[in-house]
């Protein structure tokens, strides 16, 4: 490394942060040099650069993503982008939910491929120490399910932690789960909103694939805009959501208090009630009476419960 010059003045960085990112010759060969610190041991990775034409859209890209960064179209486009930057067979937005377990819910995929959209997985298939791992590091890819292994060689290798690190083997579980879905390569990028994991890219290809750094930092800075569009979208839809069932709220306790007879007051704003708690069906048993709204069980029934 003394022959490439790197001028760097490690007392700026801290432990775990990305030092440099720079692109190096070596013997004629375009090289990306990523170097990065942790546990205090420096950790410097090399690989070759694999020209793309298309990562020079990337404001393009943002732009087009903020445009419609909406609940409903965020993730169509940014599964469209993504996919005109690596050309994956197959690319997914995959949501984790409350449970732990997940959900296709975008996809793109080539022909005469079997489509996984709205598959649900169980929590097993992406356990919690692997989730958390997403969370440190967000970009992953195994380029050849089936390409060689190399060791570790040097004196200290039982301290190594390859969090952080890209070029390291992936578990033989996960490897032989893609040859068991019959890919070779893979590539996700985490989803985080508002600081939890909320879903990935996950993509796949039936040949092996590599993408290099470039390539994958512009996925990565795509998906991280529409994580943060998405997050701001719903927060204003949050809010906006809160101001309405307040008014809502304080329109209802005038109508409740309006009358004199409460079970008379509860029948006529039964409409209101059940719309304040965003519900599908309401049941108010009050002296003996039965008043419903919405989609309810019959009267039968209603006493049985």
């Amino acid at each position: 490394f003394n022959d490439l010059n790197l001028d760097i003045n490690w007392n700026n960085y801290s432990d775990n942060q990305e030092l440099a990112i720079q692109h190096v010759g070596i013997e004629g060969q375009e090289y990306t040099l990523s170097i990065h610190t942790h546990n205090d041991i420096t950790f410097f990775e090399l690989e070759k650069v694999i020209p793309n034409h298309k990562i020079n859209k990337e404001y393009a890209a943002i732009q087009h993503i903020l445009r419609n960064s909406d609940d409903e179209n965020i993730w169509k486009v940014l599964l469209k982008e993504v996919q005109e930057i690596i050309d994956y067979d197959r690319t997914m937005i995959y949501q984790f939910l409350y449970d732990g377990s997940g959900e296709v819910i975008e996809e793109l995929v080539k022909p005469n491929l079997e489509s996984y959209m709205h598959l649900h997985y169980p929590e097993s298939d992406i356990p919690a120490q692997a989730r958390a791992l997403y969370l440190k590091n967000t970009v992953r890819i195994i380029s050849n399910a089936s390409g060689r292994t190399y060791p570790i060689l040097g004196e200290q290798k039982e301290r190594l932690d390859l969090t952080y690190c890209t070029t390291r083997a992936m578990s033989p579980m996960h490897v032989q789960y893609l040859k068991n879905s019959g890919v070779e390569s893979s590539f996700s990028t985490s989803i985080i909103v508002n600081g939890q994991l909320w879903g990935m890219v996950a993509c796949q290809n039936i040949e092996p694939k590599h993408l290099d750094l470039q390539s994958r930092l512009l996925v990565e800075t795509l998906t991280r805009t529409s994580a943060n569009a998405y997050g701001s979208y719903k927060a204003l839809e949050t809010l906006e959501e809160y101001q309405r069932s307040n008014l809502s709220n304080i329109s209802l306790r005038q109508n409740l208090l309006g009358e004199e007879d409460f079970g008379k007051s509860l029948e006529t704003n039964i409409q209101d009630i059940m719309g304040s708690c965003n519900a599908d069906g309401m049941i108010i048993k009050i002296n003996n009476e039965i008043l419903t709204a919405g989609n309810v069980p019959s009267h039968s029934d209603i006493e049985k419960l």
